[in-house]
């Protein structure tokens, strides 16, 4: 009889197990057919970057320096207004649900119009404010800084390219498209790496043939998905003519905006807080917090590109009101993305001792930077799970909630930062900090998406559909 029961308890154990691994399972197809296409953005670009790095290398260690300096600058302009690819995705997603082909057009039309424009405006300023810039951040390296300014000024002529990029990326996913932006990608990393070769060494422009050439393949692929939006009639020529779009458009589009960037800004001052905690504790810390997250910026295109998958198909999904298949797919990538992340953290901890030496780390600092990525690797699975519901919940234009999220997860940092300048604690201290800083936003995110799935209506009648839609939203995806 114990032997009965132990095996009944086995058998309902496994099954429950078969159960949980092939829930969602019918939308694989759908999943993978996306992610693919943006898996491959997702390692073209630091690729691309880490070779662009290694030619301006070959001008010396002030033009390279130069261009560090410049940067992080750039790349937070760029971020700061992504969200124009989220609110075009979830809008041009909601107005083909109900088959307003035209009001999607308009809605891409707006949302570069509005794009040009900030993208000139920072144009402008950047090339103003260069000098005044670039003496802050590079303040105790001087020869460092024309270089920086001529590389800033360069790259800031692209901005409004790059922003208009963010609209027609966001125009493809909403039409599930994720293939044409990646063949735009490949396009224009190869434009850049090759004008790199021609501007910086055949003219001899330096670190000003480097902007150039990084500006110039911006244009180069907004004019390329622009040319394939009018082809394919997700655009016309005569919605982007003049005059601009009314104050009421603008403001439709401003408005998730404004509070997306209100979120990024609370996200970057929380991770430069913890890099100027780590700072006071000594070089060793501060350069190994530097390795981490250099190494976390690369581990992290491992699960990344899933939360576009789940941007992309929900909100299609949520704008047909097909909420049993968003359900299924939300934990569906959550499991492939709790896997992935999973095993990327062992990776990294694993190889800790090691990851240091590819970044010239000494006797001093290879033990201090090994325990940082043992710490680091630790958030990866937190982190996974963060992108992917956070993802689900943008597809949902949940954007003030989400900033919500990110002023809690925010004041958690304050505390344990002030709580830990108190106690003089360490370099382990932060990272529990940090581990806090997204536990906070994974435990909303996910009380707040299991609260939805208990309380939405299972029917039999959306059950047997799911693999009907799967099946469609495959042949979707893949076309």
């Amino acid at each position: 009889a114990r032997a009965r029961r132990g095996k009944g308890l086995l058998g309902r154990a496994r099954a429950r197990v078969k159960a949980f691994l092939k829930f969602g399972s019918e939308h694989d197809g759908a999943i993978w057919a996306l992610a693919l296409p943006s898996y491959g953005t997702a390692l073209l670009d630091p690729l691309a970057t880490l070779i662009d790095s290694a030619m301006v290398g070959r001008l010396g260690a002030v033009p390279l320096g130069g261009i560090g300096a410049a940067n992080p600058l750039c790349s937070y302009i760029s971020w700061m207004f992504f969200f124009l690819s989220v609110t075009t995705t979830s809008s041009v997603a909601a107005s083909l649900a109900v088959d307003n082909r035209r009001k999607a057009r308009r809605q891409v039309a707006d949302a570069t119009w509005i794009a040009m424009g900030i993208g000139l405006i920072a144009a402008v300023a950047m090339c103003i404010a260069a000098p005044r810039l670039m003496s802050v951040v590079a303040a105790n390296n001087a020869p460092v800084q024309p270089h920086a300014v001529a590389y800033l000024r360069t790259r800031a002529a692209g901005a409004p390219a790059t922003l208009a990029l963010f609209v027609f990326s966001g125009a493809f996913r909403g039409h599930q498209d994720l293939r044409t932006p990646l063949y735009a990608s490949i396009m224009a990393n190869g434009v850049n790496l090759m004008l790199d070769a021609v501007l910086m060494f055949g003219f001899g422009l330096g670190t000003w043939g480097a902007g150039a050439a990084t500006a110039a393949s911006q244009y180069a692929a907004a004019a390329v998905l622009l040319y394939y939006l009018v082809k394919l009639d997700r655009v016309r020529l005569s919605d982007l003519a003049w005059p601009p779009p009314a104050a009421a458009a603008v403001f439709a589009v401003l408005r998730p905006g404004l509070t997306l960037v209100a979120r990024k800004v609370l996200e970057n001052l929380s991770f430069a807080m913890s890099v100027s905690y780590a700072a006071t504790l000594g070089v060793a810390q501060l350069a190994s917090q530097e390795i981490a997250r250099t190494v976390w910026i690369i581990a992290g295109t491992s699960w990344w590109p899933l939360s576009t998958v789940v941007l992309t198909l929900c909100a299609r999904l949520n704008a047909e009101k097909r909420s049993f298949a968003v359900e299924r797919v939300v934990h569906r990538t959550l499991r492939f993305g709790l896997l992935i992340a999973g095993v990327t953290a062992s990776l990294v901890a694993l190889s800790s001792q090691y990851l240091p030496l590819l970044f010239g780390a000494d006797s001093a600092l290879k033990p201090v930077a090994a325990r940082v990525l043992r710490f680091a690797s630790l958030t990866f699975p937190l982190a996974a799970l963060v992108d992917i519901s956070e993802a689900f919940s943008m597809s949902r234009g949940e954007y003030a909630f989400q900033t919500a999220v990110m002023s809690a997860s925010f004041a958690v940092v304050l505390g344990g930062l002030s709580y830990i300048k108190r106690s003089r604690l360490g370099i382990g201290a932060l990272w529990c900090v940090t581990t806090s800083f997204f536990l906070t936003r994974a435990v909303i995110n996910l009380t707040r998406l299991l609260f939805m799935s208990r309380n939405r209506p299972d029917t039999s009648a959306e059950l047997s559909d799911s693999e009907d839609e799967a099946s469609e939203l495959s042949s979707l995806a893949a076309t």
